[in-house]
């Protein structure tokens, strides 16, 4: 507060995770803020996936580069949580920008590894300063990210994958956990 920054727009990169779907993955924090204003973990109802977009695909493409985005049926099925029955779980979504379910997050740990680099992310400077947790001992940089899955046991926790690699459960209001956005577009 009373302090002003100053931050160089940089383009974004972007990381094929599935080449066949043509899935692609933002390679850092972008954002930090809370999942949701009131207490549901329902990811159609979120306020993350409003943000996404909305302000987020307005800001970060053309209307060129939009035509190139396709929209997609995003699985908000119990399934894709990774804990079936989950009664938190919302109806599917038709999305031009969208989380990762704790299905597709944990299909690119492709070693099998407990703590799987594939899931880091680090956080933008951007992220940084607007107080994004960040590791700064063993994965220095890092932070923590949402995926679009409610945890089955509390409507007000959604599952999170941490500086490490590893996921857990995190509350829908904590504002320093990340954003990584992810797309379809045909390769």
């Amino acid at each position: 507060k009373g302090t002003y920054y100053y931050f160089k727009l940089e383009p974004l990169r972007w990381e094929i995770i599935d080449e066949e779907k043509g899935l692609l993955l933002c390679d850092r924090i972008i954002e930090n803020m809370r999942y949701a204003n009131d207490i549901s973990n329902n990811y159609k109802n979120s306020k993350v996936r409003a943000w996404l977009n909305d302000y987020f695909l307005n800001f970060a493409f053309t209307k060129e580069e939009q035509a190139f985005i396709k929209t997609t049926l995003v699985d908000n099925s119990p399934e894709s949580t990774l804990i079936s029955p989950n009664k938190f779980a919302c109806e599917n979504t038709e999305d031009k920008i969208f989380l990762l379910s704790a299905v597709e997050a944990r299909a690119m740990n492709v070693n099998n590894y407990y703590f799987p680099m594939e899931l880091q992310r680090v956080i933008s400077d951007f992220s940084r300063a607007t107080g994004c947790e960040m590791d700064v001992w063993l994965n220095y940089g890092c932070g923590r990210w949402y995926t679009r899955s409610p945890f089955a046991n509390k409507s007000n926790q959604v599952r999170v994958v941490l500086e490490n690699g590893k996921m857990e459960n995190r509350d829908v209001h904590n504002e320093r956990i990340g954003i990584v956005p992810a797309l379809r577009i045909d390769l």
